[in-house]
């Protein structure tokens, strides 16, 4: 599912402007545009059996979460309270800002003292991502819908990067200083997945993706091989993701190509 660079910088213009927990204040532009890359977009097909399909839940009432979710395209219905009460959203309709900022015990400040990292190092991670929000509404999506989903992880790991990134007052380094963050907390998670016999892990789960060096290294190794043979068509480098089995050019690069 690919989504057009025009909605992307719409997405990414909207959150941090409008949505509190994505403003400059506490996520950076550079960081931002970088969590937009991540495989964050998800697609619901339109289904006349929507009211009953449990495929069409975006969040159950009830039930505890630990992602954010706005709307691109499309519209869901959402049923709040007790009483069951309902209207419909559309495109940038969100929800879940609680998920992201319930437990997130860091430094609001848009200045951060250098010797404030020393505390970010020693942050219990683990606590962190267990806690969950339990929403008291449901949302369906009632047509064709398009959403960015956000996990708690994904955000504290952009959240701790731009902490980073204006402690070192160098933009060089925001990519490697983002995917490290990134790795470490997968990593973590997949760690405890383990400990605890995979209760955590579906089936057909993916192995543990590669570090930033591990990448790098594996990155190195294919451009010298590429320069000692010749390059045929299909050897062009693409800039890619894969979304749940499909190929996704990364929007956000578009948008970069495109200015």
């Amino acid at each position: 599912m690919r989504i057009s660079p025009q909605l992307t910088l719409a997405a990414y213009q909207f959150l941090s402007t409008t949505v509190e927990p994505f403003h400059p204040n506490l996520i950076s532009e550079t960081i931002l545009r970088r969590l937009l890359k991540q495989d964050i977009v998800y697609h619901i097909r339109k289904n006349k059996e929507w009211r009953t399909d449990p495929s069409c839940i975006i969040y159950d009432q009830g039930r505890a979460v630990d992602y954010f979710v706005i709307i691109l395209e499309g519209r869901v219905e959402v049923t709040v309270g007790k009483e069951s009460l309902r209207f419909e959203g559309g495109p940038f309709t969100y929800f879940g800002t609680q998920a992201l900022v319930q437990t997130v015990g860091i430094t609001e400040s848009p200045s951060v003292a250098p010797s404030t990292m020393g505390s970010l190092e020693s942050l219990n991670i683990d606590s962190m991502l267990r806690h969950t929000f339990v929403t008291d509404y449901t949302v369906r999506a009632c047509t064709e819908v398009v959403y960015l989903k956000i996990k708690r992880s994904l955000y504290l790991a952009a959240k701790r990067a731009t902490l980073m990134e204006r402690s070192r007052k160098g933009e060089q380094q925001t990519e490697q200083q983002f995917d490290e963050e990134v790795d470490k907390l997968l990593h973590s998670l997949d760690e405890d997945d383990a400990l605890s016999g995979g209760r955590h892990s579906p089936k057909g789960a993916h192995p543990c993706p590669l570090t930033y060096q591990q990448r790098r290294k594996s990155s190195q190794k294919q451009n010298a091989t590429a320069a000692s043979s010749p390059r045929t068509p299909s050897h062009n480098q693409m800039n890619a993701k894969d979304i749940n089995g499909a190929v996704k050019s990364s929007p956000v690069d578009d948008i970069q190509n495109t200015t």
